[in-house]
């Protein structure tokens, strides 16, 4: 299988190669963006990307199934899913702030076993492949491995992401991390991989095509990540998940997550 992962990370670059000029031209152009039924944001953008990406994909991948944020899809048959989020970070790149990525994934059975994640403003490529190295435009990335939350840098989500009584949990890091940013998105996760912070959390609110291809990348730098009770991330993922940069931060996080909820909440 390795041999053909290096052929699917090939196809996976060269797709965010395609979605940077789109990304790029919609961002800088003056207006706002639209709304979705559901009261969430989507931009031309994300249209235009994942529309790209398909056309791509279903002339050199026939055989694969694609799942988009956008236009949904299914799973194939055969095990390989490809999983798009063109712009993950709409919230941000409608409101014209740069805290944005392009998401790319490839799943076998469900299991992420290949991810990009893109920035197009500011020129920086995440990649990793299961059982293998993570990159940083062509370079080998490493966790920090810090090991305790009262040394960690930490990343936390958007507090609005964090309802009802997971709202502990957001103010429990908060407290006990050294230094914390908010609200930085996907490229948090590039950022633990690149040994820059040690935690990076999201709340409730993510589904999927938010998650798949943030898993290569931390693991493949050293990095652990999983859900809110340690559970192995996949296609069917949704909800809360963390990331750090060591087995012993990451189980001092997750009974941190586990005695600021009550019995119950995570599910």
């Amino acid at each position: 299988m390795a041999g053909d992962l290096d052929n699917f990370l090939k196809a996976a670059l060269h797709m965010a190669e395609l979605a940077r000029p789109a990304a790029r031209a919609v961002w800088e152009q003056p207006g706002r963006a639209d709304f979705k039924k559901d009261g969430s944001m989507v931009t031309r953008a994300d249209l235009e990307i994942e529309q790209l990406w398909r056309a791509f994909l279903q002339e050199e991948f026939p055989e694969h199934g694609i799942w988009g944020e956008e236009f949904g899809g299914d799973q194939a048959a055969g095990g390989w899913t490809w999983v798009l989020d063109p712009i993950d970070g709409t919230r941000h790149f409608g409101m014209g702030l740069p805290g944005f990525s392009s998401l790319i994934s490839l799943c076998l059975d469900g299991v992420p076993v290949l991810g990009v994640m893109d920035l197009p403003l500011g020129g920086a490529c995440f990649s990793g492949i299961r059982g293998g190295e993570a990159l940083l435009n062509g370079r080998p990335l490493q966790v920090s491995g810090v090991a305790s939350l009262d040394r960690c840098q930490a990343a936390i989500a958007n507090h609005d992401a964090f309802p009802g009584e997971t709202a502990r949990i957001y103010e429990a890091l908060r407290e006990a991390a050294q230094v914390s940013a908010f609200d930085a998105g996907s490229p948090a996760y590039g950022a633990l991989a690149h040994g820059k912070l040690d935690l990076a959390i999201n709340g409730t609110d993510l589904e999927g095509f938010d998650i798949c291809a943030l898993v290569p990348i931390v693991e493949g730098a050293g990095g652990v990540i999983t859900g809110w009770a340690g559970e192995p991330l996949s296609l069917a993922s949704c909800g809360g998940i963390i990331a750090t940069s060591s087995q012993a931060l990451h189980a001092e996080a997750l009974d941190l997550i586990a005695s600021a909820v009550q019995p119950g909440t995570l599910v």
